[in-house]
């Protein structure tokens, strides 16, 4: 850079475009120290894309509790079953937000809601209990009796 000393005018016009350079310089580098923080955190807590279609089963999470309510500690966190009717996604860098239908009585919810406030419902409880056996107490009792 050859610093001008003839002109304020030729001064200001090299310092402007100085800043400028600066200025670009430096957004690079933040933008660039975000990607590799995003990406560090996304490796550390193992982040995974949501994969929600429409038409898809899910439990809303609601940790709200009522005023004056005597259920404080065993407050079931997920209210109700929903269904998915509509995927929205306006930017590629934020996530998709989901607009619900509860799947009783057809009515939409009011607000649009994040993946991290749904989970998938398992309507086949069957082989859920087929994967997941019951614990058998009784048979755990008769074994802690047989070893004292």
């Amino acid at each position: 850079m050859v610093f001008p000393t003839t002109a304020a005018e030729a001064y200001y016009s090299w310092l402007r475009s100085a800043l400028k350079l600066l200025h670009s310089a430096v957004y690079q580098n933040r933008v660039e120290v975000k990607q590799d923080m995003k990406a560090a955190y996304d490796r550390r807590h193992a982040v995974k894309a949501p994969t929600f279609r429409i038409g898809d089963v899910v439990l809303l999470l609601d940790r709200r509790d009522k005023p004056n309510s005597d259920r404080v500690l065993t407050h079931k966190p997920y209210k109700d079953v929903y269904i998915i009717s509509d995927i929205i996604c306006g930017d590629d860098n934020i996530g998709p937000s989901y607009r619900l239908v509860r799947q009783r009585d057809g009515q939409l919810v009011k607000n649009l809601v994040n993946a991290d406030r749904i989970k998938l419902y398992n309507e086949n409880r069957d082989s859920f209990d087929i994967l997941n056996p019951p614990l058998s107490v009784a048979g755990a009792l008769k074994s802690q009796d047989s070893e004292v």
